[in-house]
């Protein structure tokens, strides 16, 4: 687990403890590389799942999966095509591939609220795909890019606007394809 020094709006902390990460060595085209995917046991905290079936995303063109929950563990597998960003919506938030960057990250609709919370990582597709995972708290978001090479951590700029009703795949600036797409709805860790 990190300790994460970041910005949450409207509260009087600014700390706290990442999702538990499994970190492992893997070989890569760059060498040796530290990867760090979430541990196993989040998937014991999933209590309604959700599928959508592959599709071809465009501008105005989503795959949309519908819900009302507040903690998520998101997946989605993109094949880039000619699309300049390719990612998933969240509500305001969104973790998206930008293409010509090569970076994996996020965006909000209002860029004033989160001043010096913007974030990225380089990643590099892996034959023409993208994989993006977000795994969804209260109080922060952690995108974790092509099965742990990368993760980017971010609070969220209004932690007391919970509720999600839609969760979209999208793609802007051209064509992508969504070879998979699973919303896991969580149930909290913390007893009522």
């Amino acid at each position: 687990m990190s300790w994460l020094n970041i910005d949450i709006h409207g509260q009087r902390w600014n700390q706290l403890f990442s999702i538990p990460y499994e970190l492992t060595l893997r070989t890569t085209g760059d060498g040796i590389r530290m990867f760090a995917n979430p541990v196993r046991e989040i998937e014991k905290l999933r209590k309604n799942s959700h599928t959508e079936k592959a599709g071809t995303l465009s501008d105005g063109k989503e795959i949309t999966i519908k819900t009302s929950d507040e903690l998520f563990d998101i997946t989605a597998e993109f094949e880039i095509g000619t699309a300049k960003k390719a990612g998933i919506k969240i509500g305001k938030l969104e973790a998206a591939y930008h293409v010509e960057a090569k970076q994996l990250g996020d965006r909000i609709e209002n860029l004033e609220k989160a001043k010096g919370m913007k974030s990225c990582a380089v990643l590099e597709p892996v034959d023409g795909k993208i994989t993006i995972r977000v795994l969804v708290d209260r109080p922060m978001m952690e995108i974790i890019g092509n099965n742990g090479r990368v993760v980017v951590t971010r609070g969220k700029p209004n932690m007391n606007d919970h509720h999600v009703k839609k969760i979209s795949a999208f793609a802007e600036g051209g064509e992508a394809r969504l070879l998979k797409f699973e919303v896991h709805e969580l149930n909290s860790i913390w007893k009522k």
